[in-house]
Order: C-alpha cells, then sequence, then structure tokens
C-alpha cells in the first residue's frame, strides 16, 4: 500500500530499473491497490516500465472499465496492442461493453490506431456478439469524430458478417448521416489516395451490397447523389465515364445489378 502511494509521485522513467527488480507478486498487489483507488493515470504512466508479461497479468485482474480506463492514459499507447493480446475474447467483450456502458465511444474509437491487424479483427468480432446496440455506438463515434482515415484500414479487414453489422445500425438510417460523411470522405484528398492504394474501392461495392432494404432507401434521399459535381468527382476517383457512375449511383440506391 506505501508503494501504491508514493508510485502517484514518482518518475515511471526515472524509476525503471528499479520498478522491473521489483519481485512480480508485489507489482501485482500495487496494481490491485491502484485499481481499486482508480489511478488510472498512474497505471498508464508504468505500462511502459514495467515488464510486459506483468503488465498483461496486471490486465486480466482488472474489470473491463479499469481495462478501458488504463488504456486512455498509457503513456505508450504503442503497447496497447501488444497487451491485448493477453485478453481472452470474453475480456475483450467486457471491455467494449464498458465503453458502451459509459458513452465512451469517442475515446475507445482513438486507440484504434494503436492496435494492429489481429487485435482489430478480434475487436470487431467482438461485436458480434453483443447488443446491435453497442455496434450502433461505434458508428456514432466514427461519425462525430470523422474518423474515416483510421477506419480505412481496418474495414477492409472485417468479415462480411461484421461489416453488415455495421453498415445496418440506426445510426445509418439517417440520410444527413450519409451526406455528411460523403463531404468529408471528398474532403480528404489523401484518404482517396489511400483507398486506391489499398484496393478498398471494390470492397466499398460489397458495404453497398450488405444494406438492408431499409438502410439502401436511405440513399434515395441522400442528395449529394444527384449532384453532377460529386458524380463527376467519383467517376474520376473510380475510373470509369461518368454515364457509367450515374448508373452505377443509381443502381445502389435501387438495389438493382451494378454496371
Amino acid at each position: 500500500r506505501f508503494l501504491a502511494d508514493i508510485s502517484r509521485y514518482i518518475d515511471p522513467d526515472r524509476t525503471a530499473v528499479i520498478v522491473r527488480s521489483l519481485p512480480d507478486d508485489l507489482v501485482l498487489t500495487v496494481a490491485r491497490h491502484l485499481l481499486d483507488a482508480a489511478e488510472y493515470v498512474v497505471l498508464g504512466q508504468f505500462v511502459a516500465v514495467v515488464d510486459e508479461r506483468v503488465a498483461g497479468t496486471v490486465m486480466t485482474l482488472a474489470t473491463g472499465e479499469q481495462m478501458l480506463q488504463t488504456s486512455f492514459y498509457a503513456d505508450d499507447r504503442a503497447r496497447v496492442d501488444r497487451l491485448v493480446g493477453h485478453l481472452s475474447d470474453e475480456r475483450l467483450a467486457e471491455v467494449v461493453q464498458a465503453a458502451a456502458d459509459l458513452d465512451q465511444f469517442d475515446e475507445a474509437v482513438s486507440l484504434l490506431v494503436f492496435l494492429g491487424p489481429d487485435a482489430q479483427a478480434r475487436l470487431s468480432t467482438t461485436l458480434l456478439g453483443l447488443d446491435p446496440a453497442v455496434a450502433d455506438g461505434v458508428v456514432r463515434a466514427v461519425v462525430r469524430l470523422g474518423a474515416w482515415a483510421e477506419l480505412l484500414p481496418i474495414v477492409g479487414r472485417l468479415q462480411p458478417q461484421v461489416v453488415r453489422l455495421l453498415v445496418n445500425v440506426p445510426t445509418t438510417r439517417d440520410p444527413e448521416v450519409i451526406s455528411g460523411m460523403i463531404r468529408q470522405v471528398r474532403s480528404q484528398g489523401d484518404l482517396v489516395d489511400r483507398a486506391r492504394d489499398l484496393g478498398y474501392f471494390a470492397m466499398l461495392v460489397d458495404v453497398f451490397d450488405a444494406l438492408d432494404d431499409e438502410h439502401r432507401a436511405v440513399l434515395a434521399a441522400v442528395e449529394e447523389f444527384d449532384d453532377p459535381q460529386l458524380q463527376a468527382w467519383a467517376a474520376g476517383v473510380a475510373g470509369v465515364d461518368e454515364a457509367t457512375m450515374r448508373d452505377a449511383l443509381a443502381a445502389l440506391r435501387s438495389g438493382a445489378a451494378l454496371p
């Protein structure tokens, strides 16, 4: 308990050698005291200092909320990806559920960029076992943050059933949300270039195919699709003539086969 108290006032970097020389069971006991006291900032500062094996054990001792909060304050966020590997799928689901319960999806989405492909895939699959409202919370956070650049590499690795879940949430039934997404994508030229380089335009067809009838009907109310400038821009991005792009957009809205 004394070590837990003084850990609030010491510099983790300057005491790293001492911390790493402490017995594992002592470090774990100190961590338990800090978790019970909700000292997430302190725990986050020591994530980069303690042995990864010990840090992984600390994660297994924490609740979903405690793991989430500690991750927000991790000084070395790159290490969060490796620590996620120490968690079972059930424990990972607890973290995602905690983000929903605490309405902290914005903060959670900001951590996605620090996770590797395996952790991102596990997180997305976790959504399938939770209440659909959780998936809607994730989409709302992405919309609020305009985090399309961060989301792009992740979407390309999602399983079809996860894509179907995410695109058919209540948030995407609002034509204004779709309009806002289009405007954000058009304003981020580097995002379009990255999508082209990663070969994700073909994936967009799969995304539209995953829409249910109710969500596809919303596309008819998205005025941007009728904008000649957007049609010309989209044709240039996809490398087709404008007439083909107009036919493609009409097909996407009606559910007909793409040209």
